[in-house]
């Protein structure tokens, strides 16, 4: 079978996925609590 390619999102849909994101996360960080948390996110456009 065939590999299919994912179809390239415009930059309008990347900026709001991106946005999206930041604000989920702005959530997710401070119901994590104190102590130490690493992540690491790329973007790639």
């Amino acid at each position: 079978m065939p590999e299919r390619e994912l179809p390239r999102l415009d930059d309008a849909a990347t900026a709001s996925a991106m946005s999206r994101t930041l604000a989920a996360l702005s959530a997710v960080f401070p119901a994590l609590g104190e102590g130490s948390h690493e992540f690491s996110i790329t973007a790639d456009g």
